[in-house]
């Protein structure tokens, strides 16, 4: 299981690094850029990202049949959303949007990886979780953090999908 982990990580992690090396080399002028089809790897530039310029970060990495999502905030085109419900609702929008531009939806989420301010509030984030995905439940890890990236943010999520998994 570990050197299944491992394998992944590292999997990613050249998936990432060729991504910067694309965006390097395309410049920044924002909006959605491809990988050449050689590379088997597609990344969508700054498409969610609730913070600075677009090109600031990759959204989304594509391998094949996987794509890996970037942490999404709670924020949309209105502002911060009220609470952690709220955000939480706002983020699972934002990740299946990105999951969307990236040529998934969220059916094909096999893993998450939630990161909260407060676990106090887990329980509505279950809720909010179970109707987004209904009976069909990704793997997930609850992380309590002390700060994220940006301070009005309550929840960020994270998520792996398989392209096909869940149709």
């Amino acid at each position: 299981m570990r050197l299944a982990l491992a394998i992944v990580s590292l999997a990613f992690l050249l998936v990432t690094l060729a991504a910067a090396t694309f965006n390097t080399e395309a410049g920044s002028s924002g909006g959605s850029r491809t990988l050449p089809p050689s590379s088997g790897a597609t990344s969508t530039l700054g498409a969610t990202t609730p913070f600075g310029s677009p090109g600031d970060a990759f959204q989304s990495a594509r391998v094949e049949s996987t794509i890996w999502i970037s942490g999404q905030f709670g924020r949309d085109e209105r502002g911060w959303g009220d609470g952690s419900t709220d955000q939480a609702r706002i983020a699972f929008r934002n990740l299946g949007a990105e999951l969307e531009r990236a040529g998934g939806s969220l059916h094909d989420v096999v893993e998450l990886t939630t990161y909260h301010r407060d676990l106090d509030s887990i329980d509505e984030f279950r809720q909010i979780k179970a109707e987004v995905f209904g009976i069909r439940q990704p793997a997930w890890t609850a992380v309590e953090v002390t700060d994220l990236v940006e301070p009005e943010s309550l929840v960020e999520i994270k998520a792996t999908a398989v392209l096909g998994i869940g149709r």
